[in-house]
């Protein structure tokens, strides 16, 4: 009898392992149900044979450097994809083309520094994008355009100089937008037309303007009432208060937005 156990717990053992393979999860990864982990794996390139039913996908604390056209192929069934953490420095044309369902994208603290114009098409149904951390420098026209159900945007602790109305443009659903902490020296009028749910700009909107002078400079800002705010001086404007810093930064610690589109 005992020899008859051991027989068929063998068996079992074997089929469990047949399944596990059937299933085609990643040598390097984790896979329960329909959630792939692969984080904290040193991985260098996307694992290829991902399960075409994954829901979840973590590549978090890894290697990678870049993002292929053909990196989520056949992951239509995709709604949250976790690739902070990295060193991505490229997310290439079409690179999320497949992941139709998308919700989820958590691209933060990587070297991402431009993004393709079309990168975000077809991906109606996300509702977060988290790029804190990156060294985007500029925005392209449109990037945004046709993610109508996003609700929050990280674009934080990056490197962007200028904002323009066009690349927010579309984003009627916009609840939360962060700019804190990049370099951005001009905002553009009409920014936020068409935004009407957003009630909040991240927590301190900093400007500042680059000179490069060995002679020792000022610095004047000219608000919208037309008031000129002097270095280490404040003024108020509509409902926020407006500082410059003794560095010269203007700081807007917080702006709320009321727009009727």
């Amino acid at each position: 009898m005992m020899e008859y156990t051991s027989k068929l717990a063998s068996i079992i053992c074997l089929v469990i392992i047949s399944m596990n393979r059937l299933d085609g999860c990643p040598s390097t990864c984790y896979c329960s149900g329909t959630t792939v982990d692969c984080s904290n794996q040193r991985l260098r390139e996307i694992p290829s044979g991902i399960p075409t039913n994954t829901t979840i996908l973590r590549l978090e604390r890894n290697l990678l450097t870049h993002i292929g056209n053909d990196s989520f192929t056949g992951l239509s069934k995709l709604t949250d994809l976790y690739m902070h953490s990295n060193r991505i420095e490229e997310v290439a044309v079409g690179a999320f083309t497949d992941l139709c369902r998308l919700s989820i994208l958590d691209l933060y603290a990587n070297s991402i520094r431009s993004l393709p114009q079309t990168v975000f098409l077809g991906l109606d149904d996300l509702t977060y994008i988290d790029l804190y951390g990156n060294k985007l420098s500029c925005l392209p026209e449109n990037l945004f355009f046709g993610l109508h159900n996003l609700d929050t945007l990280h674009l934080d602790n990056n490197k962007i100089t200028e904002t323009t109305a066009d690349c927010l443009r579309g984003l009627s659903n916009l609840n939360k937008l962060h700019l804190d902490h990049n370099e951005i020296i001009e905002i553009s009028a009409n920014i936020f037309r068409g935004l009407a749910k957003l009630p909040e700009i991240g927590d301190n909107v900093i400007l500042d303007c680059e000179v490069e002078s060995e002679l020792e400079v000022d610095k004047y800002w000219i608000i919208p009432n037309g008031t000129v705010i002097y270095q280490s001086t404040e003024d108020m404007c509509s409902d926020y208060r407006i500082v410059q810093q003794g560095d010269g930064s203007l700081v807007i610690p917080f702006a709320e937005v009321d727009d009727e589109g």
